[in-house]
């Protein structure tokens, strides 16, 4: 798990209030973060590719986002 992820996941942790934060807290946050960024981004692709396009748009991300939630 990169370091700057678990780094991340702590601030949106306390940003959402908490004073205190277990060390586990962050690291099991990042986890659950990137598992649902690999489903939006999979999801993307077949967007992508549905389209005939190479490319991912900020438009696949954000629909796949939706439908994820």
């Amino acid at each position: 798990m990169p370091d700057k992820l678990v780094y991340v996941s702590e601030r949106l942790i306390r940003r959402a209030g908490a004073e205190r934060v277990d060390e586990e807290a962050p690291i099991e946050l990042a986890e659950k973060l990137e598992d649902h960024g690999h489903r939006v981004i999979h999801y993307a692709y077949r967007l992508a590719l549905r389209r005939r396009g190479k490319r991912i748009k900020a438009r696949d991300i954000h629909i796949a986002a939706e439908l994820f939630g």
